[in-house]
């Protein structure tokens, strides 16, 4: 496969500006009850109104950030806002559908990894000796770093064969499908890639409170 890509300061001095200074020498009795003392202030009742308007302050930032708009990569940029792909529940049991389910997790992290830049889903479930794995995330690392992105169509993970020990190491046998692809510069579109189908691979994969990808390995490549 041909992965190829070039590319304030705060007020804090408002409160002296409620501090006045009064005239001196004593009241006359007539001004008795214009300067009689302010009826004091509910200090607490001032703390609950300032703890609800910061309480109110935080919610809607909170909204403000969740009102932000998923936008996809495309020719304009890398996606924006993009949502991780969600782990699977069974990719944390240790079971034969565990560790499909952790495999089709990856191939999501490296398309997710692929439209945004962000390499951590895919890298979370990769083995350190992952040769592929690794491959996929130095090439998106360093695409990112040109300033180049791409527009990557999903994969489409098959399994063929499941066999081996969930004690130890569990090989799947699938087939892939590999989506389209285009890469871009500030420059605009630099390379077009068509998807590839039935692509035969093989992972190996091992539990250690969750599934991992150890190796990938390409079987057989389709025939033109």
């Amino acid at each position: 496969m041909t992965w190829r890509l070039r590319t304030a300061a705060s007020a804090v001095a408002l409160g002296l500006l409620l501090i006045s200074c009064g005239d001196e020498g004593e009241p006359d009795e007539s001004d008795a009850e214009s300067t009689a003392p302010a009826e004091a202030v509910d200090e607490d009742s001032v703390e609950d109104d300032a703890a609800e308007e910061r309480s109110d302050d935080e919610d809607s930032s909170d909204d403000g950030a969740d009102s932000r708009e998923p936008v996809p990569a495309s020719s304009s940029g890398p996606a924006e806002n993009w949502p991780e792909p969600e782990k699977p529940d069974a990719m944390f049991e240790d079971t034969e559908e565990g560790a499909v389910a952790a495999l089709e997790y990856w191939w999501a992290g490296l398309h997710h990894a692929r439209n945004t830049g962000d390499t951590g889903p895919v890298r979370e479930v990769s083995g350190e000796d992952c040769a592929i794995c690794k491959n996929e995330i130095d090439v998106t690392t360093e695409v990112y770093e040109q300033d180049a992105w791409w527009v990557q169509d999903e994969y489409s993970v098959n399994m063929t064969d499941i066999w081996g020990d969930t004690d130890e190491i569990v090989v799947v046998a699938f087939s892939l499908t590999s989506g389209a692809f285009e890469s871009y510069t500030d420059q605009g579109l630099q390379e077009e890639v068509e998807g590839q189908s039935d692509l035969s691979m093989e992972a190996d994969l091992a539990f250690d409170g969750q599934w991992s990808v150890l190796q990938l390995e390409i079987m057989d490549e389709p025939e033109e």
